[in-house]
C-alpha cells in the first residue's frame, strides 16, 4: 500500500522546537521508513500485514515522544527540511491510518481497486511512463511558455516544481480511469487531499497561473486534467 501512496503523492518552516525534534528522533528510532516497501502489493493479506506494522510503528512513535526530553535531541540540527519531513510523515500516517480502518469508506474503496492499483504501479515502475510523460511536458513548457512569463527566476522554478507534481499525479489518475474505474480515480483524489502536500508544492501565490495554464492544456489536448480539482477546491485556499 505505502509504495502506492508515495508514488501517488509525489511524498514546516523555521527552527525545530523540542517536540518536533522528538518526533524526528522517534521516526528514526521506530524505523518509520519500514512502512514503505520496495514494491506495492495488492493482496488483502499484505494490506493487513502493512496495517499491523503501521500500528506498531505508530505506538512506538507515541512512546518515544512521550519519553523524549530536550537532552535527547540536542544534537539534531534545526531547519526547514526536517520540519517539512515531519509534516509529510504526519500526513502519510493520517491517510494510511484511515485506509487501515476496516469500517471506513476509504478502506472499502481502496480495497475494491487495490489489485488494479498494483497493476498500474508495477507497470509504471517498470516502464517509467508517467515520469517520461511528465518530463516531456515540463521540457515543452519550459522551452515554449515559462521563459515568456514575466516573473523572477525563483517564481519560474515554483511554477515548474508545482507542474511536475501535478503532471505526475494526473498521469496516475488518467490510468486509474482508463484501467480501473472512475471510483478508483475518486479514491486516489481523496487520498491526495488527505495525504498530499499541495499547499507547499503548489502555493496559493501561483495557483491562478497554474490553473490558467492547465485550462489551456485541456483545450489544446482535449483531455480532462483531473488534478485541476485539487487546487481549485483546496479548502486551505478558498
Amino acid at each position: 500500500m505505502f509504495i502506492f501512496l508515495v508514488s501517488l503523492l509525489g511524498l514546516l518552516y523555521g527552527a525545530l522546537c523540542t517536540k518536533e525534534a522528538c518526533l524526528y528522533k522517534a521516526e528514526s528510532d521506530c524505523r518509520f521508513y519500514t512502512v514503505i516497501p520496495d514494491r506495492f502489493s495488492g493482496s488483502e493479506e499484505d494490506l493487513r500485514n502493512a496495517c499491523t506494522n503501521l500500528n506498531q510503528i505508530t505506538n512506538c512513535i507515541k512512546d518515544s515522544v512521550r519519553n523524549c526530553t530536550a537532552d535527547d535531541v540536542v544534537h539534531i540540527e534545526e531547519g526547514d527540511r526536517l520540519r517539512q519531513n515531519l509534516k509529510d510523515t504526519q500526513k502519510l500516517l493520517n491517510v494510511t491510518t484511515e485506509i487501515c480502518k476496516e469500517d471506513s469508506d476509504l478502506h472499502a474503496n481502496f480495497m475494491a481497486d487495490m489489485a488494479c492499483y498494483q497493476e498500474i504501479i508495477d507497470a509504471n515502475n517498470r516502464d517509467q511512463n508517467c515520469r517520461d510523460n511528465t518530463n516531456n511536458a515540463i521540457n515543452f513548457i519550459r522551452a515554449n511558455i515559462i521563459w515568456k512569463v514575466k516573473a523572477r527566476d525563483d517564481q519560474r522554478r515554483s511554477f515548474l516544481e508545482c507542474l511536475t507534481v501535478l503532471f505526475d499525479m494526473n498521469c496516475f489518475l488518467e490510468k486509474f480511469v482508463e484501467k480501473c474505474s472512475s471510483r478508483a480515480k475518486d479514491t486516489a483524489i481523496e487520498i491526495i487531499e488527505i495525504g498530499g502536500s499541495l499547499e507547499d508544492q503548489c502555493p496559493v501565490s501561483i495557483r491562478s497561473f497554474i490553473l490558467e495554464l492547465l485550462g489551456v492544456l485541456e483545450t489544446v489536448t482535449g483531455k480532462e486534467i483531473h488534478v485541476r480539482r485539487l487546487i481549485e477546491t483546496d479548502s486551505s485556499f478558498s
